[in-house]
């Protein structure tokens, strides 16, 4: 429908104005007589005119597309974006997750090795323990047996330097295993036989040699005393090698669970600020698409 509105419009208009003058007319009287007019100017007010403008109002109807314009391309552009960003998010945290997982795999049938060659160790030191113990408490007793002939040995000793031929003599036959017929006691001493001579003289000839296989013997005993004190040495250090690595692995167990724990963080993260930057991004759209150029 269009409207009409008058409008009315005041413009001045101006009048001219006439100025009128006498001129002196002579009269039959003896005495000239003049008469002058003062001109007077009038000014006649403005008529008013009147000017009448039509101004025409046009309405139109908009439909819905063009009413919700700006949601409609606002959508438009968020919805891929947050299609494709929460994709991209998911993947990556997809494969983060795989990689984390097979890591953990990793660190728990290495856990398990671990603990089968830890036990494995434990019953192998175990074992070595009580051959240690066993030996060690073998050796306590033929020590105190040594000690014990040593001094049988010297008193012996002392006992034989004071004895008496007859008395010797069958010390002697004892020691030497000489056969009675073989050494016979006498007034001034004791006399032997060839026979018994010989036999004493072999059994003589073992003394050094027992005397060098006892040294041997201990000097084994030593070296052996000192392998038993490395090897203990060893295993100590392993235990606690072992106990290390077990710490390791524990720590690597919580290193992998705390790095799924930041996967799971870093995709809620990442979902969060896929949200921010499409809600600004929404913003600047809407801005721009209301903005007319």
């Amino acid at each position: 429908m269009a409207e009409v509105e008058p409008v009315v419009s005041s413009t001045p208009v101006t009048t001219p104005t006439v100025a009128t003058t006498s001129v002196p007319v002579a009269t039959p009287t003896t005495a000239p007589v003049v008469t002058t007019t003062t001109p007077v100017v009038t000014t006649t007010a403005p008529a008013p005119s009147t000017t009448i403008v039509s101004t025409t109002t046009t309405t139109t109807t908009q439909t819905w597309l063009q009413k919700h314009e700006r949601i409609i391309i606002t959508a438009l552009v968020l919805t891929p974006t947050f299609i494709f960003g929460d994709h991209w998010i998911n993947k990556t945290a997809t494969k983060d997750k795989q990689q984390a997982q097979i890591a953990m795999a990793q660190v728990n049938e290495e856990t398990a090795k671990d603990a089968l060659i830890s036990q494995k160790v434990d019953q192998l030191s175990s074992k070595y323990d009580a051959t240690i113990q066993a030996i060690t408490a073998q050796n306590t007793q033929i020590a105190r047996a040594t000690a014990t002939r040593t001094v049988t040995l010297n008193s012996q000793e002392v006992t034989d330097s004071a004895m008496p031929m007859s008395a010797l003599g069958d010390r002697w036959a004892q020691i030497a295993k000489i056969a009675p017929a073989d050494i016979t006691n006498t007034p001034t001493g004791v006399e032997v036989t060839a026979t018994g001579a010989h036999q004493t003289v072999a059994q003589l000839e073992k003394v050094p040699v027992l005397q060098a296989d006892v040294a041997a013997a201990q000097q084994t005993a030593s070296n052996d005393l000192s392998e038993t004190t490395q090897a203990d040495a060893v295993i100590a250090s392993q235990k606690t090698q072992i106990a290390t690595l077990n710490t390791t692995v524990t720590d690597e167990v919580s290193s992998c669970n705390a790095q799924i724990k930041s996967v799971k963080a870093s995709e809620r993260k990442g979902k969060s600020n896929w949200f921010k930057i499409g809600f600004v991004g929404g913003i600047v759209v809407g801005f721009l698409v209301g903005h007319k150029f």
